[in-house]
C-alpha cells in the first residue's frame, strides 16, 4: 500500500504500482521488512507507512540501484516515476552498469520488455562500452554478493536438452503453473443456481391455490352466488363497490328465519378483509338476494385472484353476533356456504399484494448484492452466509406473491414455502460461494 493510500488521500494511480514494486525491490535487495511495527501492530504499520518516510536501502546495494530504489519508495508520489515503464527504464539502466552488459540474459528468466526498456538496454551498452559509463562489473559485484540468501534459494534449472529445445526454455512460465491454488469448491455455486432455477419454476409454474368447493347443503348447484358467480366460478368484481349475493333458502329454514351472509376474502389463508350483511328473512326453496360492502382497505389490500367465502349464517333476534350464536336457539355452523375466486378489476400495481412484493424485491435484491460484496471482501464465511438467510427467505416469499398476483393466480401457501426454502439455500450457497480462495505460492517450480 503506498503512503497516499494509507493516508487516505487518493485512489489508485500508476504511482502506487511503481510504489508496491519498489517495496518488493527492495526487500529482494535487502532481505528485510520496509516498515516493521512492534508486536505486529497493524494500526502502527499503517501510520508509518503513510507518514513516514523509507528506511534507507543498505549499503550493500550497490548506488545505481539504491538510488532507482529509492526513488520508487519516495513519500511524496510527485517525486516517484510517474509511470512504470519509466521504472523500468532507469531499472535496466541501473542493472547495466552494476552487472554488465547483458546482464538480462545471463539471468537465466523470460523477460517480456517494451521498446523503450530494450532501448534503455542497448543504449547503456554502449555507454559501458564507449567508457560513457563506469560499469562495476570490474568489481566483480555479482548477484552472489547482493543477495547471498536469495541465490541459495534460487532453484536450479536443467540445461535445455537437444529433445527439448531452446525455444522452449524462452517461453514465460504460466502464472498458475508457479502458484498453487486450493481445489475450487464448486458445490456452493452449483447449489445456489439450481435452487434458483427450481424456485423460479416453481413461482411460474406451481399451482394455484385449491379449487372452491361447496359447503353446506352438497349438490352440484351452488347454495350461494357471489357477484354472479357459482362455488367453482371466477367473479370479477370491484371491490369498492357493494357485493350482489344471492342463492335458495336451505330446507332448515322451512317456516322462515332470520339470517346475515358473511363475507371473507384471503389470499394463501391470510384474511384480508370481512363484510357481514344486514338480517334478512328466508324460506326453505325459496330464493333471496342481498349486498355488503367490503371495508374500503380491503381495495387496496386484495390484488390478482383471492379467496371469497360467502356464509349463510342464523341473524340472532337480540341481534347479537351471529358468529357467537345464543341461548335462543341460533345456530354457530353455517346455513350455507361456497367458496368463489375472486379477481377485483382494480389494476394489481395498485394494491399491497402488488407493489409491496415488488418493492421488499428491491430491498432485497441490494442488500443480497451488499451481502455477497461483503462476503467477498472480508472472507466472513459462514457468518455472512448466516446473514443471507433472511434476505434469501424474503426474496423467495416476495417473488412467489408477486409472480402469483401478476398472473391473476390464487396464491397457494405451500408453494409459497417451498419458494422461501429455494431461495434461503440459493442464498446462503451463494455467499458461501462468493468467499475468495486463498492462493499459496508451491514450493519448488513443477517440471515442464
Amino acid at each position: 500500500m503506498a503512503p497516499e493510500q494509507a493516508r487516505g488521500e487518493s485512489a489508485l494511480e500508476p504511482v502506487c504500482d511503481v510504489y508496491a514494486v519498489g517495496v518488493v525491490l527492495f526487500e529482494l535487495l535487502s532481505g528485510e521488512r520496509l516498515h516493521v511495527a512492534p508486536g505486529g501492530n497493524r494500526s502502527e504499520l499503517l501510520r508509518r507507512r503513510g507518514w513516514e518516510p523509507a528506511r534507507p536501502v543498505p549499503a550493500a546495494v550497490p548506488a545505481p540501484l539504491a538510488a532507482v530504489v529509492r526513488r520508487a519508495l519516495e513519500l511524496d508520489p510527485v517525486d516517484r516515476y510517474p509511470r512504470a515503464e519509466e521504472f523500468a527504464v532507469a531499472l535496466a539502466r541501473a542493472g547495466t552498469v552494476v552487472f554488465g552488459p547483458d546482464w538480462h540474459q545471463r539471468a537465466e528468466m523470460a523477460l517480456h520488455l517494451s521498446d523503450p526498456v530494450r532501448h534503455a538496454l542497448a543504449q547503456a551498452a554502449d555507454d559501458v562500452a564507449a567508457g560513457r559509463l563506469r560499469s562495476l562489473t570490474t568489481a566483480r559485484i555479482s548477484m552472489e554478493r547482493i543477495l547471498p540468501p536469495l541465490v541459495e534459494q534460487r532453484p536450479s534449472f536443467p540445461p535445455p536438452g537437444p529433445e527439448r529445445g531452446r525455444d522452449t526454455d524462452d517461453r514465460p512460465v504460466p502464472v498458475r503453473l508457479l502458484v498453487n491454488r486450493p481445489p475450487v469448491r464448486r458445490w456452493p455455486a452449483v447449489v445456489a443456481a439450481g435452487c434458483a432455477v427450481a424456485a423460479a419454476a416453481l413461482a411460474l409454474l406451481g399451482p394455484g391455490a385449491a379449487p372452491a368447493a361447496a359447503g353446506p347443503g352438497g349438490g352440484d348447484s351452488p347454495r350461494i352466488q357471489v357477484a354472479g358467480a357459482g362455488t367453482s366460478g371466477i367473479a370479477h368484481l370491484d371491490l369498492s363497490d357493494p357485493v350482489a349475493i344471492a342463492g335458495d333458502g336451505p330446507s332448515s329454514a322451512a317456516g322462515g328465519r332470520l339470517a346475515r351472509v358473511r363475507l371473507s376474502v384471503s389470499a394463501g389463508g391470510v384474511p384480508l378483509g370481512e363484510a357481514v350483511s344486514e338480517p334478512f328473512s328466508i324460506s326453505a326453496g325459496q330464493p333471496w338476494s342481498t349486498t355488503l360492502t367490503l371495508r374500503s382497505w380491503t381495495r387496496y389490500v386484495a390484488g390478482g385472484a383471492v379467496r371469497g367465502k360467502a356464509e349463510l349464517v342464523d341473524a340472532p333476534a337480540d341481534g347479537r353476533d351471529a358468529d357467537r350464536g345464543g341461548a335462543d336457539g341460533t345456530s354457530q355452523e353455517p346455513l350455507a356456504a361456497s367458496e368463489v375466486t375472486l379477481e377485483p378489476v382494480q389494476h394489481w400495481y395498485s394494491t399491497a399484494m402488488g407493489y409491496g412484493p415488488a418493492v421488499v424485491l428491491l430491498v432485497v435484491m441490494f442488500t443480497l448484492a451488499e451481502g455477497l460484496r461483503a462476503a467477498r471482501r472480508f472472507r466472513a464465511g459462514w457468518f455472512a452466509a448466516a446473514r443471507m438467510v433472511v434476505p434469501g427467505a424474503l426474496l423467495g416469499a416476495a417473488g412467489w406473491l408477486l409472480l402469483s398476483v401478476t398472473l391473476d393466480r390464487e396464491p397457494r401457501l405451500s408453494v409459497g414455502v417451498g419458494c422461501l426454502l429455494l431461495t434461503t439455500v440459493a442464498a446462503v450457497s451463494a455467499a458461501l460461494a462468493a468467499r475468495p480462495a486463498r492462493w499459496r505460492p508451491r514450493d519448488r517450480r513443477p517440471a515442464r
